[in-house]
């Protein structure tokens, strides 16, 4: 007889925590311009604000009702607030050099929210009936979902964008009907290509 693991809140947690990291590992990895940076991290967000509201909404919110998880959980909804400022700032840089420098900080300080926020998982574990794991899974799920998003997203990024390829076919169409070459230039430039 096969055993199978029952789902539960923390491996959905630590599944899309893994695909935030790597998506911040790619932002701060130097080997990519601003540019694609700023691309990278615009795709990102609707994965973090869908975890961080389903966590809200299942883990969080059961963890208030128990007095030996209440602290940790205060602590990590403090930090998803402090998330959110930071992103608020890192949206109003408009020169890249200070965008950069936003941005890596939020990276850094969700990185080690994500870190601390594992950390409370024993306590949580310990606090909370494991016959209730399952179903704060399923509605972390369904919380996290209603942004649209898969249990567990990928984010593609190495290869080019789709919308970066169509601009490109967007230019050749243009120059193909005869759009005059100074107004593709300046829709070039405007664009940052």
């Amino acid at each position: 007889m096969e055993s199978t693991q029952r789902l539960n809140i923390f491996t959905c947690i630590l599944a899309d925590h893994d695909s935030i990291r790597g998506v911040m590992n790619t932002l701060l990895s130097g080997e990519i311009d601003i540019r694609r940076k700023r691309v990278i991290f615009r795709r990102m967000l609707p994965l973090f604000r869908a975890h961080a509201y389903g966590v809200e909404q299942s883990l969080m919110k059961e963890g208030l009702r128990h007095d030996a998880a209440r602290p940790l959980v205060l602590r990590c909804l403090e930090e998803h607030e402090l998330a959110e400022v930071s992103l608020h700032r890192v949206g109003l840089a408009e020169i890249d050099e200070v965008w950069d420098a936003r941005m890596k900080v939020f990276c850094h300080l969700l990185t080690a929210h994500l870190s601390r926020t594992e950390k409370t998982f024993p306590a949580l574990r310990e606090a909370l009936p494991e016959e209730l794991l399952e179903e704060l899974a399923m509605k972390y799920i369904d919380v996290r979902n209603k942004f649209n998003l898969n249990p567990i997203q990928e984010i593609p990024v190495k290869p080019d964008l789709v919308y970066d390829q169509a601009g490109r076919i967007g230019y050749i169409i243009a120059w193909i009907l005869g759009v005059p070459a100074w107004i593709l230039l300046l829709v070039f430039l405007i664009r940052g290509h």
